[in-house]
């Protein structure tokens, strides 16, 4: 299995992180291991950050390189799944209360 990208919004309630809920918005499931492959032969800096066993979090303020790094790659002969990852991003880069997860096996 892939990197699956899935952006969240994020209730926080006080300071504390257990009283965090989140809902996802969304799913890009990455079934033929493309956007992992993309990931891992990238030498973007937030996008090799995703690895195929592990999760990040990408936080609002890391939106906007996250999607100009995909932009990069998209332009730069990547196929079009891209494309739906960039949908994503752009919809977590517009609301600051979201956060993008992508998540490895």
């Amino acid at each position: 299995m892939g990197i699956d990208v899935a952006p969240f919004r994020v209730d926080r309630r006080g300071t504390s992180p257990r009283h965090r809920r989140f809902e996802l918005l969304d799913v890009y499931i990455d079934r033929d291991e493309e956007f992992t492959r993309a990931c891992v032969g990238s030498n973007l800096p937030v996008l090799t950050r995703a690895k195929p066993y592990g999760s990040v979090v990408l936080l609002p303020e890391e939106m906007d390189q996250f999607a100009e790094e995909l932009r990069t790659s998209a332009g730069s002969g990547r196929p079009g799944f891209l494309a739906s990852i960039l949908v994503l991003a752009d919809r977590c880069a517009s609301d600051r209360s979201t956060e993008l997860h992508l998540d490895g096996d």
